[in-house]
């Protein structure tokens, strides 16, 4: 806001023009997933217990540290902000050592580095990937519901 300028002033570094002047300003963007940075205590404390872990890309899934060998193999590991989840289709949390827990899963906005616009255009009777992966995570949880609790 520049009140000298009578209203918000925008420029940007990769254009030559002049800058764009606006009595109005409409913030449209939407903040990333990021894992690292929650404040959301639920997320916080899951990683903080060890029953889940950050996702990391170009790590082994099966690694006990979440972070992959990545020495000598050329591989890069970047941290995407996700929880880690068995996989795209098997949404089961990975706790600290790499384990896919039996009831516990998350899909949406906090796997979004894992499997990417899972939110967007979820529509009711559109058949949207984000209503069958809810379904899958249902039906999971009623088959794990009536096996042995898992010990920890």
């Amino acid at each position: 806001m520049d009140a000298a300028a009578g209203g918000f002033v925008a420029t940007s570094p990769t254009t030559d023009g002049p800058p764009a002047t606006a009595r109005a300003l409409l913030d449209a963007w939407l903040p990333g997933a990021d894992l690292a940075l929650s404040a959301d205590p639920l997320l916080r404390g899951l990683v903080a217990s060890g029953l889940a872990r950050p996702h990391l890309a170009g790590s082994d899934p099966g690694s006990g540290s979440g972070s992959g060998s990545g020495s000598g193999s050329g591989n890069e590991v970047v941290a995407t902000g996700a929880l880690d989840v068995a996989s795209p289709s098997d949404l089961r949390v990975r706790d600290a050592a790499g384990r896919p827990h039996p009831r516990l899963f998350a899909f949406g906005i906090p796997v979004e580095g894992v499997h990417w616009n899972t939110a967007i255009g979820a529509r009711a009777r559109a058949d949207a990937g984000m209503f069958r992966e809810a379904d899958a995570i249902a039906r999971s949880a009623l088959r794990a519901a009536r096996v042995r609790p898992h010990s920890r």
